[in-house]
């Protein structure tokens, strides 16, 4: 259901499993429970309450002794909590908490979940600035899935993989980047993942001055984050319609996309680089 979209549906089916857990005094099904409900509510940009469900996962994994899966399961809510502090702008917490998450990984004998480990390490390194550091995490993920047919984990390592090429200036190579990412995601059946590329690659097409191309993609991205509910992503998504609009000479459109955009921002107050990149398209 979470995969889906449902996550409405998703999210009783959490709760009504945390009370379970807590019921029979299993402190790690306990703190999947918040884990995972920590995800959703960080997908409605409530960063602060979604941090407060991995710190409260974390105490709960801490009450636990001799569990062989304990690492992993730390990893886990380690690496979700390093993404809202990212969205949040708290890069320094972010890095020291994937940096936890990866050796964490490192230390198992073996991790399926690495790869996305380092997806999330190469953004957070790709938002400081280290762009070196960011494509040799994507690299490394990239080779440790290529044996396998991870469809989500390869869709996402080429995905962001085409993002940074697309800010160094190598279009070309971006653009073969988002092609594949796209084809592996939609296979993965993951449509927030999908919808997120499909809003990245129609940046590209703007860079390219294909506005044609741009607009549909963006059209299609907006209907799904609309479907799925995704505020960060619906303010980013109109704001960019809004850019295609004032390039096209309708400034009357770009002015109703820019209002959509800050309405749905208004639910990501946490983000300050979200508020930015809505300002950034006003001007």
């Amino acid at each position: 259901q979470q995969l889906l979209g449902a996550w409405q549906r998703a999210r009783a089916d959490f709760e009504e499993g945390l009370v379970l857990a807590r019921s029979a005094g299993d402190p790690t099904l306990e703190a999947l429970g918040h884990l995972r409900i920590g995800e959703l509510v960080e997908i409605d940009g409530a960063t602060a309450e979604a941090r407060a469900r991995f710190t409260t996962a974390l105490a709960c994994l801490a009450r636990v002794r001799g569990d062989p899966l304990g690492g992993w399961h730390e990893a886990d809510v380690r690496t979700h909590l390093a993404h809202a502090y990212r969205r949040e702008g708290e890069l320094e917490h972010a890095e020291r908490e994937i940096h936890r998450a990866l050796d964490l990984h490192r230390a198992a004998a073996h991790s399926d979940e690495l790869p996305l480990v380092l997806y999330e390490a190469g953004v957070i390194a790709w938002f400081r600035g280290h762009y070196d550091e960011a494509l040799a995490r994507y690299d490394e993920g990239l080779a440790r899935v290529q044996a396998t047919d991870a469809h989500h984990a390869r869709g996402a390592l080429l995905y962001v993989r085409a993002i940074l090429l697309q800010e160094r200036g190598q279009q070309g190579e971006a653009f073969d980047h988002y092609v594949r990412a796209i084809e592996l995601i939609r296979a993965s059946g993951n449509l927030y993942l999908e919808a997120s590329a499909l809003y990245y690659f129609a940046g590209l097409h703007l860079e390219r001055g294909q506005r044609g191309d741009a607009d549909k993609l963006i059209g299609r991205a907006l209907a799904m984050f609309r479907e799925l509910g995704v505020p960060r992503y619906q303010a980013l998504t109109e704001s960019c319609r809004a850019t295609l609009f004032a390039v096209a000479g309708d400034l009357a459109s770009a002015h109703a996309c820019l209002a959509a955009a800050e309405q749905a921002a208004a639910a990501c107050r946490s983000e300050r680089a979200l508020t930015a990149t809505v300002a950034i398209h006003r001007i």
